[in-house]
């Protein structure tokens, strides 16, 4: 598991589940993820929106974020 000394989220790549689709990295808005050596990674942490949608496109379920961003109504 990757971590980044940030102020922000970002999601978690489960390299053990990956078959390196890239899926995730279409659906990216932000075009922060990437894939390297087979598996997708988040090549630009800093851009990072934690909009979700790599969690939802992402077949095999190995993007996962930590938490939820609530707004309120």
């Amino acid at each position: 598991m990757a971590t980044f000394d940030m102020d922000w989220p970002v999601p978690i790549i489960d390299p053990r589940l990956c078959d390196g689709c890239g899926k995730c990295v279409e659906a990216c808005p932000a075009k922060a993820l990437g894939v390297k050596d087979g598996k997708a990674v988040v090549l630009a942490p800093q851009d990072c929106g934690y909009f979700g949608l790599c969690e939802e496109v992402c077949p095999v379920h190995a993007v996962s974020r930590l938490f939820l961003v609530v707004s309120p109504k």
